[in-house]
């Protein structure tokens, strides 16, 4: 089996295996399906290449393998942005420029891929050559610049984030996202602008090398996992709500009870907090909890669907091994029921 494809199935592979991963331990719900359908875009792409490449001398294959491929690369770019915008959402990116250019991106796309099914009537995206780079029409250079532009842009925003967040961890995440970008589209252009025509496309090696970084990150250093936190076992069941939060004010975890007193879907892990906090419940400083725990306050609480009532939140340290901080945990007592009956008697006085 020539080099171009052993590299191609090996790409298909580990894409499979990375999918089937993700499906098994899925990512935060502010990634899904963004994360799974870049998986799938870089599966199409190489279930095309490998078609192109073993029936290089069937006509009909070959085209059909070619679709595959333009389908997958202009599929990617869309997943790879829309990916962008939720992870910088969820983990408190600074204000992320064209965050609401998703929609324009995926019309252009779809208008490129209606030039692509018809290119056998107008030959103005691309002509295929067996074995041999293809030539390239205006509408594949039109479609280039534009995924380019958008791939560019997600690889800056990772990078940006990667320099200047203070979290250690998001911004190792950052640095392992520019990586798994950059790869496959630096081997894609590699490829396309080479002045040497190259023997085989290197693109399905480089998503083979991403999904390489994935797992590793996923794996090994607990990628779309600010810290690892063995509590849901025991606090999942607690009749208090109960927020784990990072140095960094990042949500770690939060308890059933915690879900329903500040509306289910308001809580995300890897979320900042501090916005939420500061609207429901003012009084209470996160950043005085970061230097002293706090206990016995009381503060009125309104949920953001505007349910009011009075807490009791107890601030304390969370510890990993040998005593180093891994963030606060804030518990929140409904002090609400007892609160009336005080001021009831208070009254009666």
């Amino acid at each position: 089996m020539p080099e171009a494809q052993i590299a191609t199935l090996l790409g298909i592979v580990l894409l499979v295996a990375l999918s089937t991963h993700i499906f098994y331990r899925r990512p935060p719900a502010a990634l899904w399906p963004a994360l799974p359908l870049v998986f799938f875009s870089a599966l199409i792409f190489s279930i095309g290449d490998l078609l192109a490449l073993v029936w290089p001398n069937n006509p009909t294959i070959h085209w059909g393998g070619m679709l595959l491929v333009y389908t997958g690369l202009l599929t990617i770019a869309p997943g790879w942005w829309l990916f962008t915008t939720c992870f910088s959402k969820m983990v408190g990116y600074r204000k992320v420029a064209f965050r609401s250019g998703l929609p324009v991106l995926v019309t252009i796309n779809a208008l490129f891929w209606i030039g692509l099914i018809t290119n056998p009537w107008h030959g103005q995206f691309i002509e295929t050559t067996p074995l041999a780079r293809s030539e390239y029409g205006p509408l594949w250079y039109a479609t280039a610049a534009v995924n380019y532009a958008a791939l560019c842009a997600a690889v800056f925003v990772h990078a940006r984030e990667g320099y200047f967040v203070q979290d250690p961890t998001i911004r190792s995440q950052c640095r392992f996202l520019v990586a798994a970008v950059s790869v496959p589209m630096s081997m894609n252009m590699v490829y396309v602008f080479s002045p040497v025509p190259l023997s085989y496309d290197p693109t399905a090696l480089g998503y083979a090398l991403s999904c390489l970084l994935f797992l590793f990150a996923v794996e090994r250093r607990d990628l779309f996992v600010l810290e690892r936190v063995s509590l849901p076992s025991v606090l999942d069941h607690d009749a208090d709500p109960i927020l784990i939060i990072s140095p960094h004010h990042q949500l770690l975890y939060a308890n059933p009870n915690a879900q329903k007193l500040f509306d289910q879907g308001k809580l995300n892990p890897g979320a900042p907090i501090g916005e939420l906090l500061q609207l429901t419940v003012p009084s209470f400083s996160l950043a005085d909890a970061n230097h002293s725990a706090q206990r016995g306050q009381e503060h009125q609480f309104t949920s953001p669907s505007g349910v009011q009532c009075v807490v009791l939140i107890e601030v304390s340290v969370v510890e990993k091994s040998r005593g180093v901080a891994a963030g606060l945990c804030l518990r929140l007592r409904d002090r609400t029921a007892l609160r009336t009956a005080l001021n009831g008697s208070e009254e009666h006085l």
